[in-house]
């Protein structure tokens, strides 16, 4: 960890005054008034990847902003307000500017069009606290190849954890598994010095998934010697979980990961046996949710999940509680962009496992989008992103009507007041005798709420449905 120094800047940019160095971790106090224009300026010396400014306030009413710029270049601008009290500008090696050694101007201002004032009461000065962390990647720790080794995330990592190996020379391919995880989590390695900034040197592995897999030496010759590995959790939104990471040299899956596969027992209840078919799909740069529709593995979801995907990961729920864990690969075998349905069938488990004789998964009841009725009862099932705090979310459902039927590529689509948002396309729309009745597809949003569109079922061709052994 390191922290960074800070000298006030009298009146802007010229000479700072000679300041004491401030503790690292203990918050400035700072007071804004109208004798300095209601501004203060600072100077950041950054020789870190990963800075973080906490600005604090007593009143929550007040509009004050943060704002940052490299020194060389004023336009570069990158701004923060001040809400509930409370600031945060936080600049990495992922933000735009991106962090880089070399000194930055903050100002912390007071935003508003008036005096600052809390009820009737004019305010002479407005006292705030400031606080500046940093992080710097270093070596870290050793990653060896003879067990998976467990990491604990916390708050004062900032996001990033570095580790260091070494490559035999005739090492063809090294493998780096990251897993046991419910958050986001990308890899950057790089041989022969630390990570540091992204460029076009890295080897990177980075998709909307927990579980990653980089494979070094896949693609161009492998090179001997020391490597450094960096595991990034960009947005900071861990849980203190963390993670499980594991090196091998070769291409095949360490034995511990390519173990059983989930197994299921049918619920007696129909709605909780229903939800148990929902899970998440992820290509290498989208994510949405999709219904499992045949206990052999097929299973339904939007065109534009898959974009031009030809194959997707899925996840499913194991605990409620929790984000989906990545289970299995599925090739896409059919799509349809107009319709914006499509259908894929589950083929692997995730690490390569196949599919045990007799092995079922847990299928939705199709029921007949044409029976329902306005004003019946409709449940949403998926994972939007909205689902919960951190970069992966837990199931999530909401609860709506139908509102009505709208004319759509020479068919009709039902519509509902259910929330939807980024993430529940492809997912489940259930009626109310716990039956899949359509997919959540897309929404238009009104000042007083939104209407979300939902694509039935039964837009599936016939072809297909045969194929995929659904009624027809």
């Amino acid at each position: 960890m390191r922290w960074l120094a800070l000298a006030l800047l009298a009146g802007g940019c010229g000479r700072a005054p000679d300041l004491p160095e401030l503790e690292p971790g203990v918050p400035v106090p700072l007071a804004l008034s109208a004798a300095e224009g209601w501004s203060s300026r600072w100077r950041i010396e950054v020789p870190a990847e990963w800075i973080a400014i906490e600005l604090g306030c007593e009143s929550e009413d007040l509009p004050l902003e943060l704002q940052l710029y490299p020194a060389s270049d004023p336009l570069d601008l990158s701004s923060a307000a001040c809400e509930g009290g409370l600031g945060v500008l936080v600049h990495n090696r992922f933000t735009q500017p991106a962090i880089a050694p070399g000194t930055w101007m903050l100002e912390v201002r007071y935003a508003g069009p008036l005096p600052p004032q809390t009820g009737q009461r004019m305010l002479r000065e407005i006292p705030l606290k400031l606080e500046l962390r940093g992080w710097t990647a270093s070596a870290g720790r050793e990653l060896g190849s003879a067990a998976a080794l467990r990491v604990e995330s916390l708050p004062e990592d900032c996001g990033t954890h570095s580790f260091w190996f070494d490559v035999p020379p005739g090492a063809s391919t090294a493998r780096i598994d990251l897993f046991e995880t419910s958050v986001d989590w990308s890899l950057y390695a790089r041989a022969g010095r630390p990570v540091g900034a992204l460029d076009e040197e890295l080897a990177t592995r980075a998709t909307p998934l927990g579980a990653e897999t980089l494979l070094l030496g896949d693609d161009e010759p492998l090179r001997p010697g020391r490597w450094y590995l960096d595991v990034v959790d960009a947005d900071r939104s861990g849980d203190g979980r963390g993670f499980s990471i594991r090196l091998s040299l070769g291409t095949a899956a360490p034995a511990e990961l390519a173990g059983p596969l989930p197994t299921w027992e049918r619920a007696e209840e129909p709605f909780q046996a229903a939800i148990a078919s929902v899970v998440e799909i992820a290509t290498e740069d989208s994510v949405g949710s999709g219904t499992i529709v045949n206990e052999s593995g097929w299973v339904l979801t939007n065109a534009h999940v898959l974009g031009a995907a030809e194959s997707a990961t899925i996840s499913v729920t194991l605990d409620p509680a929790l984000p989906p864990v990545e289970s299995f690969r599925a090739r896409v075998e059919w799509s349809d962009a107009q319709l914006d349905l499509a259908l894929l069938r589950i083929e692997r488990g995730y690490y390569g496992q196949p599919l045990p004789a007799g092995y079922r998964l847990p299928a939705a009841q199709l029921g007949d989008p044409e029976q329902v009725l306005e004003g019946d009862p409709l449940w949403m099932v998926g994972y939007p992103r909205t689902g919960g705090s951190q970069n992966r979310v837990p199931r999530h459902l909401t609860h709506g009507v139908l509102s009505g039927l709208e004319a759509y590529a020479g068919l009709v689509r039902l519509k509902s007041d259910a929330a939807i948002d980024l993430g529940n396309s492809g997912g489940a729309i259930f009626d109310s005798e716990a039956r899949l009745v359509a997919v959540p597809t897309s929404m238009v949003e009104f000042s007083s709420g939104q209407t979300a569109f939902l694509h039935p079922w039964t837009w599936i061709p016939a072809e297909w449905r045969a194929r995929a052994g659904l009624p027809h």
